[in-house]
């Protein structure tokens, strides 16, 4: 489901125009389908990070940030906060 709603965010970003009316409706959609994405992927490093741990643990399975593909979520997500 992850990999949907990631494919579905990389579509909604190309079709977002900045030179767009930043009151009209396509465009005020496209903020809150983008507030729904970034919420999804928020809560879904969380519980990863919670399953695994952020950088220790003593599970057989590495922890969050010391992955490489989930160092990538996290900086995407970082950076789709600010």
């Amino acid at each position: 489901m992850v990999l949907v709603f990631i494919v579905l965010s990389s579509i909604t970003l190309a079709i977002d125009n900045p030179l767009d009316d930043p009151n009209s409706n396509g465009k005020m959609l496209l903020t809150y389908i983008d507030m729904f994405f970034t919420v999804t992927f928020i809560l879904e490093a969380l519980i990863k990070i919670i399953a695994k741990s952020l950088l220790f643990a003593d599970l057989p399975i590495k922890p969050y940030l010391l992955n490489s593909w989930n160092m990538l979520d996290a900086f995407v997500v970082i950076v789709s906060l600010v």
